[in-house]
């Protein structure tokens, strides 16, 4: 069965776009890109029937963007790896990379 689980939409310990900006969707949208990008360089990327993407979320405020990480719970693989990013495992995704992600 399909499942999905949410993410974040950068790391824990940064400043995210502020969504009441005119140009959020621009900036919302790249800063989960970003983000998703230092997960793979810490993660690597995802297996099997995981995947890693931008979600658009509707608020009182208007939309709000995410990442989520989208598998299947019968790939036991994708199912840890998700579980590992989610959990932050490996401690790497509170910050950005000093290499630019």
């Amino acid at each position: 069965m399909k499942e999905s689980m949410y993410v974040g939409d950068g790391p824990w310990d940064e400043p995210c776009p502020d969504m009441t900006e005119p140009d959020y969707a621009v900036k919302g949208r790249a800063h989960c890109a970003r983000f998703i990008k230092q997960i793979r360089s810490h993660y690597g990327p995802e297996p099997g029937s995981g995947h890693l993407y931008v979600k658009a979320n509707p608020h009182d405020f208007g939309t709000y963007y995410s990442v989520e990480y989208g598998y299947n719970d019968l790939d036991d693989e994708a199912v840890i790896y998700g579980f590992d990013v989610e959990a932050d495992s490996k401690s790497v995704l509170e910050r950005w990379n000093s290499s630019g992600c």
